[in-house]
């Protein structure tokens, strides 16, 4: 194999809302899926979204409510950390629609009950510091890798990711990261989110 070669990964952006520089960055962007990130599901700004994602063939996920991410056929749910619900594991409308369940966690306690509920991955937040958390309550890169070493379902980085320090979390033991505010403010291009594989 062929040192430093790149590859993507697997993009999440969380939103609740969409505008036209929105649009663009996640067009000219490849395995990337939406979180709507509202519990306003009645909202027109809801609806402009589900139709941006049908119309682009995009997979679009909501926060824990899965009685209307199965109502709207969308393609799965992303379940808080502090949800501890036990009815997604097993369900049977999940294995026929091929529904997708991913979990927020900030800790090991976390992962291992976002594994007992079903998920077949999880996002490890926050990585970087950011607005929601004080400093004392980011994780950094090494830590990220040090926490989910072990860990057998799909991990993603999330919390704080920019331009600035997307190169920090380059790192082929994940499947990709998800992140809010460096697709609201900048235009970006598709060459931006390549990994660098590691030997």
């Amino acid at each position: 194999m062929v040192k430093n070669k790149k590859y993507k990964k697997n993009l999440f952006f969380f939103i609740n809302e969409i505008n036209e520089l929105v649009k663009f960055n996640i067009l000219n962007l490849h395995n990337v899926a939406i979180v709507y990130d509202s519990n306003d599901y009645v909202s027109a700004n809801f609806y402009e979204i589900k139709k941006f994602c049908k119309n682009n063939f995009i997979n679009l996920y909501i926060m824990d409510n899965f009685k209307i991410a199965i109502k709207h056929n969308l393609s799965g749910i992303i379940i808080s950390h502090n949800n501890k619900s036990n009815v997604y594991r097993g369900n049977i409308v999940c294995k026929k629609r091929k529904f997708k369940i991913f979990g927020k966690v900030h800790s090991q306690l976390e992962y291992f009950l976002k594994k007992k509920q079903g998920c077949e991955g999880v996002f490890l937040s926050p990585v970087f510091y950011n607005k929601k958390y004080s400093k004392n309550y980011v994780i950094n890169p090494l830590r990220f890798s040090l926490i989910s070493k072990f860990w057998d379902i799909e991990k993603y980085a999330l919390g704080g990711i920019n331009k600035d320090n997307f190169k920090k979390i380059q790192n082929n033991l994940i499947e990709g990261f998800a992140a809010k505010e460096v697709i609201l403010n900048n235009k970006i291009e598709n060459s931006f989110f390549l990994f660098k594989e590691k030997y």
